[in-house]
């Protein structure tokens, strides 16, 4: 990420490829052991994002877990379409789990009105010997996932199925990645508070805010073709606008609530955090499998494994028309952390923990917990 004031945050494995963001420079921090734990703000990846780019851990909890009344927001006040929340960064699971735990039983929520009143559940032994059930999130077809990426979750998944667990794969229509993505922007596109921010401030544009940007403007927004128009009285086309969004926002948790019945019991589902590594700074561009958590308003845990490497560098991978992501360039991103993305459903924290370290402690190898 770059900002005009402090410049621009560096990526510790490689300073010619972006930290993340906007929790980038926390995630750097943590990634250089510079501190055992940092917290980020999310929402649509900024804890996440951080962690994938930089091979650290990141924990996105259900809203209002962790309290987050106070933060400095570039937004109107008291619009709540996407809620922003807290959440950790750390380079083990057990830093993360002793900051939530610590945090929630600390009972935030008759300190801070953001907070909900929910104390932490040790669902622990639940987990005990357990083989995991869990889903497998599709590659959604507008939001190809690079060749490394592609491959670290495909061997996540054969660890996995090495070990007992059974994955059960989930199809792109059932995913709804790219719709969640599209609700997730107009909702963005509602508040010009930071545009009129940015505008104010006369400071020079920032380069990844333009890609951001210019991508959008090449996919597809057929599933929110039919909202009300912003245009006319503002404040009342807005509310229109609004209440059609949370509809189409509905649509996609019904679904969700569809994929958990009708695949029987699943203990989690497993995903791409990202369709790529760290890329070169201001390309990352838009963050559709973090984005999907925040609509649906799930836990979500990044998980390091792997690196990106030359036994991919010959694979193809070449953007088709209404397809979206930064370009690929094998060379450039050597090296550079892959991970995977663990998430169950709102409110669920304690059990997307506790399945996230399971499927931490198989791919990497560790010792069970």
């Amino acid at each position: 990420m770059m900002n005009n004031v402090f410049g621009r945050t560096l990526n510790p494995f490689n300073t010619s490829l972006g930290a993340g963001g906007s929790s980038g420079g926390e995630g750097a921090l943590v990634a250089m052991r510079g501190s055992p734990l940092g917290v980020g703000t999310d929402v649509g990846g900024s804890v996440r994002i951080p962690a994938l780019c930089c091979g650290t851990y990141g924990f996105r909890p259900t809203t209002g877990r962790i309290p987050y009344d106070g933060q400095a927001r570039c937004v109107t006040a008291g619009l709540k379409h996407i809620v922003a929340c807290a959440g950790p960064l750390a380079n083990d699971m057990d830093s993360m789990g002793i900051f939530l735990k610590t945090v929630i039983d600390a009972r935030p929520w008759l300190h801070d009105v953001t907070a909900v009143d929910v104390p932490w559940r040790d669902v622990s032994k639940d987990f005990v010997g357990r083989k995991l059930r869990l889903g497998l999130l599709a590659e959604d077809p507008t939001y190809p996932l690079h060749p490394p990426v592609r491959k670290a979750l495909a061997e996540a998944v054969r660890l996995l199925e090495a070990a007992g667990h059974e994955v059960v794969r989930l199809t792109a229509e059932e995913c709804q990645t790219a719709r969640a993505g599209q609700v997730a922007w107009q909702c963005v596109s509602l508040d010009d508070a930071p545009s009129r921010a940015v505008d104010a401030s006369g400071e020079p544009t920032i380069p990844s805010r333009v890609c951001t940007l210019e991508r959008l403007r090449g996919v597809d927004m057929g599933f929110v073709a039919d909202l009300p128009p912003s245009s006319g009285d503002a404040s009342n086309g807005g509310l229109k606008r609004l209440a059609a969004l949370n509809v189409k926002r509905q649509e996609i948790e019904d679904r969700w609530r569809r994929v958990w019945v009708e695949r029987g019991r699943l203990d989690g589902v497993v995903a791409p955090a990202a369709q790529n590594t760290a890329v070169e700074h201001d390309e990352f561009g838009i963050p559709p499998y973090t984005m999907l958590l925040n609509v649906l308003d799930y836990p979500a845990c990044v998980i390091p494994f792997a690196k990106a490497d030359e036994t991919t560098d010959g694979e193809a991978f070449e953007l088709a028309s209404g397809q979206s992501g930064p370009q690929y360039r094998p060379e450039r991103i050597r090296g550079a952390p892959c991970s995977i993305q663990v998430f169950t459903s709102t409110m669920r924290d304690e059990e997307c923990f506790e399945v996230a370290k399971l499927v931490d402690a198989c791919v990497n190898g560790k010792a069970k917990y």
